[in-house]
């Protein structure tokens, strides 16, 4: 895995934690974590947290 990032509707609290996990989980922090355009949380749900991963391409 190259990268992961966590973003969140209005959760905080829940995008720590995920953090916390998944850093332990794969002993590295994301790139980033963010709150999402409220278009997103809108369909989404206020209160989600999504993980996106970036894979290395291999050669």
């Amino acid at each position: 895995m190259a990268d992961y990032a966590i973003v969140h509707a209005n959760t905080p609290e829940r995008a720590a934690e995920y953090t916390a996990l998944f850093t332990n989980l794969v002993g590295k922090a994301p790139a980033y974590v963010m709150g999402i355009s409220s278009i997103i949380a809108m369909n989404a749900g206020s209160g989600c947290v999504a993980i996106a991963i970036q894979l290395e391409e291999e050669n």
